[in-house]
């Protein structure tokens, strides 16, 4: 059985057991407020997906995670075939 993460998840929707079955899980941060991405090490936003930060879920939410409603967060699934980053398969590049 496949349990990918495929599909964006609000922040105030995650439970503790969704957490821990995909906290290495690749995920862009989705502010709705700003309606944008957050860049990397949480520096700000942008609305291109290819600036985006990329974030393992359990850092995602490790940064995000006390945010209220008003902040509209979503994590969306990382995926290289639709956002194009030629080096998404080496780890040390997770953030940008």
């Amino acid at each position: 059985m496949n349990h990918k993460f495929t599909a964006p998840k609000k922040l105030r929707y995650l439970t503790p057991a969704f957490l821990d079955r995909h906290k290495n899980e690749r995920v862009l941060i989705w502010s709705g407020e700003h309606g944008a991405y957050w860049r990397a090490n949480a520096q700000g936003y942008s609305v291109h997906p290819k600036s985006a930060g990329i974030y393992t879920l359990g850092e995602a939410y490790g940064a995000a995670g006390h945010c209220g409603p008003e902040k509209k967060i979503e994590f969306q699934p990382y995926a290289s075939s639709v956002f194009g980053h030629a080096d998404a398969e080496f780890g040390h590049l997770f953030a940008r």
